[in-house]
């Protein structure tokens, strides 16, 4: 089905389409081997100190462990290699929805939810829900520290009946008329501040038969700038660029694409129908 145009012009500044994008893919992919561990074996995604250049890289890396290499959090020492760490599970009443690990446990960062309420993006020394706090960061579970001692939160393992991943959309009967728009984005908003994009702006993966589909994005705060860039709460992003997101394995090199460009194409599905976006990135 041929995707539906909208015009793109330029509108008051928002947040960042360049690093929306690629949070969007890398929660979508680091949320993945949760959601569906029978399609896809959970994997280790290594924060490398030094990433190099992109011809010097294994081919089997993956892509998000050189998107994490480029320091979002800032540079640690080299430490020494640490001792084996035993704790128990935590009785706490918290959930580990995402991680990235780094290639010591104090590098990376975890996405944590306590109980029923919204999830926040921790680093390493931060303090959860104010119970425990944030001590180490491996491939598949945290270690928190509480009342000096110290406590395993896991990754769940999702079962069949989880729920978590979206199935495929009804295609439309009729294709209605395009949104009338005029999206921009200005290019250095909260570029650095991962944190911030993370806290306001829910990333889910859409999986259909197997295969990452898109990413769907819904606003946690500042839905009206959300609105003007041409996004609507529920908008699953299926390509960028020309590029299906499920083909994209060179997030830094689509970053240095769309640097470079003053504007970036996008294809969604909202309502089960698929709508082409352009939007202007001001400088």
């Amino acid at each position: 089905m041929a995707a539906l145009p909208m015009s793109a012009s330029v509108l008051p500044r928002t947040v960042s389409i360049v690093l929306l994008l690629a949070i969007g893919v890398l929660a979508a992919r680091v949320t993945w081997q949760i959601v569906e561990p029978q399609i896809r074996p959970p994997v280790s995604i290594e924060i490398r100190s030094d990433p190099g250049p992109a011809a010097d890289r294994e081919p089997s890396e993956s892509p998000l462990a050189h998107v994490a290499g480029l320091a979002l959090f800032g540079e640690l020492g080299t430490p020494a290699d640490p001792a084996p760490v035993v704790a128990p599970e935590t009785r706490l009443r918290l959930r580990l929805l995402g991680l990235m690990a780094g290639d010591h446990p104090e590098r990376g960062w975890a996405i944590i939810a306590e109980g029923g309420s919204q999830e926040r993006l921790y680093t390493v020394g931060d303090t959860i829900a104010g119970q425990a706090r944030l001590h180490q960061i491996h491939a598949d579970r945290v270690i928190l520290e509480r009342d000096g001692r110290l406590e395993t939160l896991r990754l769940p393992r999702a079962d069949g009946n989880s729920g978590a991943v979206a199935g495929a959309s009804p295609r439309a009967a009729a294709a209605a008329p395009a949104a009338r728009g005029q999206p921009s984005l200005q290019r250095s908003e909260w570029l650095g501040d991962p944190e911030r994009l993370m806290q306001a702006v829910q990333a889910r993966p859409i999986i259909r038969a197997g295969e990452l589909h898109g990413v769907e994005l819904r606003p946690v705060r500042n839905a009206r700038e959300f609105r003007q860039a041409g996004l609507q709460a529920g908008d699953v992003i299926t390509s960028v660029n020309g590029i299906p997101l499920s083909a994209i394995d060179d997030i830094d090199r689509l970053l240095q694409d769309l640097a470079g460009q003053s504007r970036v194409d996008i294809v969604l599905e909202r309502n089960g129908q698929s709508i082409s976006l352009g939007i202007q990135l001001l400088d």
